[in-house]
């Protein structure tokens, strides 16, 4: 199960898997296949970093940072496309996607 945060009982329950000989090639793979690097990037990092291969935590780290500059873009179409809508008279509602008191 994908979580957000993990407790302590839940962290430890995830070092004690991942111990021995975890296929970490597999699970960079499934992630990315599931479009959970973020997810687990954010686990991995917080949560168990000591003992991740370092070229596996920053295979991770190179794709987390990917997608955050992909997001970013994203967004600023988003405001784009918005205020495009806007001087149109046009009233757009989002119903998906990044929220923020000053509009998007």
């Amino acid at each position: 199960m994908a979580r957000a945060e993990l407790n302590e009982e839940q962290c430890e329950r995830l070092r004690a898997s991942v111990a021995g000989s975890f296929d970490w090639d597999y699970f960079y793979r499934l992630t990315r296949r599931h479009s959970l690097v973020p997810l687990a990037y954010r686990q991995l990092e917080h949560s168990i970093k000591d003992i991740v291969p370092p070229d596996i935590l920053q295979q991770f780290r190179k794709d987390h940072q990917e997608n955050a500059a992909r997001n970013l873009i994203f967004v600023d179409e988003l405001a784009s496309l918005l205020d495009a809508f806007a001087r149109t008279g046009i009233e757009a509602i989002l119903f998906k996607g990044p929220r923020c008191a000053g509009g998007i």
